[in-house]
Parts: structure tokens; C-alpha cells; sequence
């Protein structure tokens, strides 16, 4: 997947505006929920072949991956 196009659906899924009292009691009005897109088996594919082709088999042990490619 492309990563421009990658990066806006992920954007859509998991950036959310409202109000967030946020842990530290600080509040926000936006949230980054890395959940909404680690839970979409689709997403997090394409998440985690962006990040391997960033870099190189040497640079890496392993990446997450939901299936076994």
C-alpha cells in the first residue's frame, strides 16, 4: 500500500478529537489510539511492511506481524 494512503487511513482510524483528560490529568482534544489500528489485522499488515522496508535485515531481529510472510 501506498505509503500517503497508509498514512490517512490510519490518521482517520486512530486520531480522534474531543476532550481527553489523558493519564498524567492533563487534558487533550485530540488522542492517538494506536489500538484502533493494532486491533485492524488489514492495517497493521501494511503498517508492518512500511516499517520493514524502512530498514534493513541487519538493522532488525523481527518485526509483529499478523501473518506470516
Amino acid at each position: 500500500m501506498e505509503r500517503a494512503r497508509l498514512a490517512r487511513e490510519v490518521r482517520y482510524v486512530a486520531l480522534l478529537h474531543g476532550r481527553f483528560v489523558l493519564r498524567s490529568g492533563a487534558v487533550s482534544a485530540i488522542y492517538w489510539d494506536k489500538y484502533r489500528f493494532e486491533s485492524n489485522p488489514i492495517q497493521l499488515a501494511a503498517i508492518s511492511c512500511a516499517v520493514r522496508s524502512v530498514f534493513t535485515m541487519a538493522e532488525l531481529e523481527r518485526i509483529a506481524h499478523p501473518r506470516n510472510e
